[in-house]
């Protein structure tokens, strides 16, 4: 399929003059995802601008705002309400697709292989019946406007695709049901929009030479897999392996960009696509075990009286029931005759794949790598783990995953992945009370509905305003520094150029993507974190300085699950908290260095006891080990069979 989301308008982006705000009809709902849509309604279809517009997006939303054109959002739409029925809904529809979606293949079910992938798919299908039904119900327009996307699937997006592509499909069905006429507006564009098919991508195979793994099969050895950057992330856990000469190491990709192949290579250390281990014993599976397969999950929800099954679009479920078990099969078949010819001592990766899966299956010992600090999320992940071991960095992490139902029997403290205990820095170390008190505001995407998997949580308009004041309020403040910390891929760097840009100019803050956060916070007297949930947190933490938590009460209509991990720390519910804190820290020495020990016990708190030196290598061994409990009391010593 074809590699953007983009459309290749640049001939169409013209200097229009801003459209003022007018009264919208209520006769045309039109829903729009990315400026390129907006820009082709404004040189082709002007006067669908005045029309009722719906946006899930924020950048969107920026622009839309900044022509003076009026729209709404699902934060317009949706009331807190609205948000607890479709909790109940996704909660209802999980165990519907768990129980009933099903495709068998040398007894793996394929839809439980990486199945977290599904049920995010469901939640965001979920979200935008939702907010597209409710949208209809009480805007009442008696047409509907849409830019469909062929060929569309609901599994994750890259990073940079911001669109929902069955937020059309859906919609449509939608409007059908209450018999409203639907107009696809891309039939009318000379260059139609294209799904970016990021699954089709990660299995492709490169031409890549066959790997001979007999030079391996004389000595016990580590399976390491992992796509992207977890990689790198497991360059730590391949040197202590190695380093202690009873196993060597294979580690094994199914995607990486070119940049994270060419930076492994250049520490001389080598990784082998999944493809290059084909033992050609690939059988597939047949085209009428796919259609028995569907034909079986139509019945079922008819047979539940699950409407919703009507919503999910043809093109999702031709793909799952297609192409995607297709290339899954062919995975098994792979990692099945690996294994049964050469059987590592252990299995160690980052997420849920095949290989992990089939291991299982095999007998294999597997351990799943955490991805970071903040990265244990709701049970809905874990409940869709094969039976693994789960690595976790801290107390904290291991208090959480009980608490969703996770026995601590498979729950393993990792050595590798701990940092040092954080230095405590003194308020001393600042030259005196007539510097100028640093404030970093650490940001983040503050909206990501194409690739959320949780239901969106964070009213993302009212935190947008939350910023503003923020961000205003600081400035104001005599002898104060604002920089803005930007995330190095996920962020809205056009809505913090915006309100800088209001500010006046000796107020505006200087915003830094490049700059690692380490050096950032180093530079910085406080750190500031608005409505953000990140392992940046315990990342910042570790230098010494307060970090400070806004959580504004007014743009969270439900708090992220992962907020759970943070008991202790400084948090603030308001903007004006948030100034009235900044400013004692700024003035009062006793508060700073109260706020300093804070931080730190609360970073102690998190990770609680260091776990024994070397307990990767004692997974990776069979050996017994002391566990943590909840309370981090010592437990006694316990298989981790």
């Amino acid at each position: 399929m074809v590699a953007s989301y983009e459309m290749n308008r640049a001939s169409h982006r013209t200097r229009e003059r801003p459209i003022m705000k007018v009264f919208m009809t209520a006769s045309t709902l039109t829903i729009l995802q990315d400026r390129a849509e907006l820009d082709w309604l404004a040189l082709h279809r002007r006067e669908a601008l005045t029309h009722r517009i719906l946006t899930f997006d924020l950048e969107l939303h920026l622009q839309l705002s900044k022509r003076g054109i009026d729209h709404v959002t699902p934060w317009d739409i949706i009331t807190p309400a609205d948000r607890e029925q479709m909790e109940e809904r996704e909660a209802l529809l999980h165990r519907w697709w768990q129980e009933h979606a099903a495709i068998r293949h040398r007894n793996i079910d394929i839809l439980k292989v990486a199945s977290d992938r599904h049920i995010a798919a469901i939640t965001r299908m979920v979200w935008i019946e939702g907010v597209v039904g409710k949208a209809i119900a009480r805007l009442r327009p008696i047409r509907l406007q849409i830019f469909d996307i062929a060929g569309a699937h609901g599994l994750e997006q890259p990073p940079h695709c911001r669109r929902l592509p069955l937020l059309p499909a859906i919609a449509r069905t939608i409007a059908k049901d209450r018999k409203i006429e639907v107009e696809d507006l891309s039939d009318h564009m000379d260059c139609q929009s294209q799904f970016e098919d990021a699954a089709a991508r990660q299995s492709r195979e490169p031409d890549l030479p066959p790997f001979d793994i007999s030079k391996m099969a004389n000595q016990p050895f580590v399976l390491l897999t992992g796509s992207g950057p977890d990689l790198t992330r497991q360059l730590s856990a391949v040197r202590m392996i190695e380093a202690s000469s009873t196993h060597r190491v294979l580690q094994v990709y199914r995607y990486a960009d070119g940049e994270t192949l060419k930076r492994m290579q250049s520490i001389g250390h080598s990784v082998i696509h999944d493809s290059q281990l084909d033992l050609g014993v690939d059988t597939g599976i047949d085209e009428k075990s796919l259609q028995a397969c569907r034909q079986a999950f139509n019945h079922s929800a008819i047979a539940a009286g699950i409407d919703f099954a009507r919503r999910i679009p043809d093109s999702h479920l031709n793909f799952i029931f297609g192409e995607y078990a297709c290339k899954i099969a062919m995975r098994i078949d792979r990692w099945q005759a690996f294994f049964a010819r050469y059987r590592p001592t252990a299995l160690v990766g980052h997420y849920p794949d095949v290989a992990m899966e089939v291991a299982v299956q095999s007998g294999i010992r597997c351990l799943m790598l955490p991805h970071g600090g903040m990265s244990v999320g709701v049970g809905t992940w874990y409940r869709s783990m094969p039976r693994v071991s789960l690595g976790v960095e801290g107390a904290a992490h291991m208090g959480h995953l009980v608490s969703h139902g996770i026995s601590p029997d498979r729950i393993e403290l990792i050595d590798p992945f701990v940092e040092d205990e954080a230095p405590v820095r003194s308020h001393a170390q600042r030259d005196g009370a007539s510097d100028r008190f640093k404030v970093l505001l650490a940001t983040s995407r503050l909206a990501d509905h194409a690739h959320d998997a949780e239901l969106p949580g964070l009213n993302w308009k009212a935190a947008i305003d939350s910023f503003r004041e923020s961000l205003k309020f600081a400035a104001e403040q005599d002898n104060w520094e604002i920089v803005i910390k930007t995330h190095p891929r996920y962020d809205h760097l056009e809505l913090y150029r915006e309100i800088n840009e209001s500010l006046p100019s000796h107020q505006r803050a200087r915003i830094v993507g490049n700059d690692s956060l380490t050096a950032c916070a180093s530079d910085a007297d406080v750190v500031v974190f608005a409505n953000v949930t990140s392992s940046a947190i315990l990342e910042a933490a570790q230098i010494g300085k307060p970090v400070v938590l806004l959580r504004d009460s007014s743009a969270i209509c439900r708090a992220n699950p992962r907020d759970a991990l943070l008991d202790g720390w400084i948090r603030v519910e308001t903007v004006t908290e948030l100034i009235a804190k900044l400013n004692r820290l700024a003035s009062n020495a006793s508060e700073y260095q109260s706020a300093v020990a804070k931080t730190h016990q609360a970073y102690k708190a998190f990770y609680g006891s260091r776990p024994k030196a070397g307990s990767l290598l004692d997974f990776i061994a069979g050996n017994k080990k002391t566990r943590f409990a909840r309370n981090d009391e010592p437990r006694s010593l316990i298989s981790i069979h």
